[in-house]
């Protein structure tokens, strides 16, 4: 057999491979959606979600950090909805496709945020095929902060909150940025060139 054509055959094999298991690491129901007029966010859906049959489903209404948007979410919320675990992830001001401006903390966590949560979680609420009682909602970096601030002053009924759920998934894959970029550089230019970001801030 000529060597081209065995080369050129195992590289079509390996492709194939290669998209194949990009497929089924991506096959989770989401969609885009608007909660406001203003507030962006990506909903993903465990299998049969929208069937009559399935019970109403719990909910997480996550939350990145500054400099992120929801896609940096996206690796996490895809395997929480595997698990039956509807997730919402929204675009917090100034960050992705949210075009309100940015403002900085004053405190720990940044002016608007926990108003973004309230959004996200008022839409989650409302939707027939969710579960409001088994609501909760989780974030890291700033995210973490509001999501916090949020159960303790404008929701103490939200069943759970999860802070710092990305420290699992970054051993050995951090780097560091000064605050000569600005928030929104990272999560959409990151994006555009095709890398998994995940931005950790520690003050330092």
């Amino acid at each position: 057999m000529n060597p081209r054509i065995a080369y050129g055959g195992a590289a079509v094999l390996l492709v194939v491979a290669l998209l194949g298991m990009r497929c089924a690491s991506t096959q989770v129901a989401h969609y885009p959606v608007w909660l406001d007029d203003e507030l962006p966010a990506v909903v993903y859906e465990p299998d049969g979600a929208r069937s009559p049959d399935t019970p109403r489903l719990p909910v997480l209404v996550l939350s990145h950090g500054v400099g992120g948007n929801s896609s940096v979410m996206s690796s996490l919320a895809r395997r929480l909805a595997r698990q039956g675990i509807v997730v919402v992830t929204f675009d917090a001001r100034g960050h992705g496709s949210n075009r309100r401006p940015f403002r900085p903390a004053t405190g720990f966590v940044p002016e608007g945020l926990v108003d973004d949560f309230d959004v996200a979680v008022l839409w989650a609420r409302a939707q027939p095929r969710y579960d409001g009682h088994r609501l909760a909602i989780g974030g890291h970096a700033a995210g973490a902060s509001a999501a916090l601030a949020y159960a303790s002053s404008r929701d103490p009924g939200v069943a759970a909150v999860i802070v710092g759920v990305l420290e699992a998934e970054i051993p050995g894959r951090m780097a560091r940025y000064d605050d000569s970029f600005p928030p929104r550089a990272f999560g959409d230019l990151m994006q555009q060139w095709g890398t998994s970001t995940v931005l950790i801030e520690s003050g330092a």
